[in-house]
């Protein structure tokens, strides 16, 4: 099905909510998020329904077209159900899952006997991603997994996104002249069940690439890194806009399949590359113990050359972590990194 997005016409569906399944949808807001201020609109095109921020004046919106179906505006979509008297061009960057993550995907039934819980496959949930993008569960979310000619939270973005020409040389052997202290440290190390949480900002691909052939050429050994974390301080959101805890840019996958490991590590480096110099170290290694209730050690990939911002999180961390130091280079290690491997043992 075809819909018209702007100027620019494509041939898949915008993330769907599911909760506007016709024309005659109720004009009453429709939770589709735990973000209060994310509603379900309905799509004009399509009829289907898009989870997004509302939380915008209607005199700021454009109204769509004469025929209330399509938008001249580039990136947005005409939606109906909203505040606004008349249906408007609602810009599509704000239905993104990091400002509007799904209602959660665990239900408990609890009865006299017993408990029941029943976990939700947040990608059924209606079309997720844009562009043929496929959707990869994350935990109570989703990760988009784009084709080439597109990057971006949900693949609504048109290009390559960063540059991952030193990943793919490194991947393929052509370049071999890298720093290969992650690798020499896993060799030696006895460390299992772990959970893997690595910086993939700006200039960490080298570590981040010797991390996915350490487990490719390991890869017989299950007991090691179960769960990867990879991040990119907030997808290129505004600095102002990263608060802590929340700051996002947290891509999460078992280490079940390789293909898939790489290509989620590939969606976080494309989709984001740290902004300003502190990252959201702490908030990732948050989000890797929650997905990996076995895990039982934490590894840092982190980069010596920048600092957390979210080093007030720390007494949350309930594993040990070992960290490893990335872009050391003449630099003495930096103070924080030292300090999150001695203060949580």
């Amino acid at each position: 099905m075809a819909y018209i997005v702007g100027q620019d016409t494509t041939n898949s569906e915008l993330s769907s909510c599911g909760c506007c399944p016709s024309p005659y949808c109720q004009a009453k807001a429709t939770p589709c998020s735990t973000n209060s201020d994310c509603e379900c609109l309905m799509m004009a095109m399509t009829g289907g329904g898009m989870c997004t921020d509302t939380v915008m004046s209607c005199k700021d919106l454009v109204p769509c077209e004469n025929d209330n179906k399509t938008c001249s505006t580039p990136n947005t979509v005409c939606v109906n159900n909203t505040r606004c008297s008349t249906p408007v061009c609602f810009p599509i960057n704000r239905a993104s899952s990091r400002r509007c993550p799904p209602l959660t995907s665990t239900i408990s039934i609890t009865t006299t006997a017993a408990t029941i819980t029943t976990t939700f496959n947040a990608c059924l949930n209606g079309t997720r991603c844009q562009n043929n993008g496929t959707c990869q569960p994350s935990g109570n979310t989703f990760i988009c997994l784009c084709p080439p000619t597109h990057f971006g939270p949900l693949c609504e973005y048109r290009g390559i996104g960063t540059d991952l020409t030193v990943l793919e040389t490194i991947l393929n052997g052509s370049l071999t002249n890298y720093d290969r202290t992650v690798e020499r440290v896993l060799n030696r190390s006895n460390w299992t069940n772990m959970v893997a949480v690595v910086d993939v900002t700006g200039s960490m691909q080298p570590c981040a690439a010797a991390v996915y052939k350490w487990l490719k050429l390991s890869y017989d050994k299950l007991n090691l890194i179960k769960y990867y974390v990879f991040f990119n301080d907030g997808d290129n959101k505004a600095d102002a806009l990263k608060v802590i805890g929340s700051t996002g840019g947290i891509y999460g996958t078992p280490t079940t399949n390789l293909n898939t490991t790489l290509a989620v590590m590939q969606a976080a480096m494309k989709n984001g590359n740290g902004g300003d110099g502190p990252e959201n170290d702490i908030e990732a290694m948050l989000y890797g113990i929650k997905q990996c209730p076995t895990c039982t050690n934490l590894i840092h990939i982190a980069d010596n050359q920048v600092t957390p911002r979210d080093m007030v999180l720390l007494s949350n961390v309930t594993l040990p972590v070992k960290v490893i130091t990335c872009q050391l280079g003449s630099s003495s290690v930096n103070a924080n990194l030292i300090n999150i491997a001695t203060r949580t043992g």
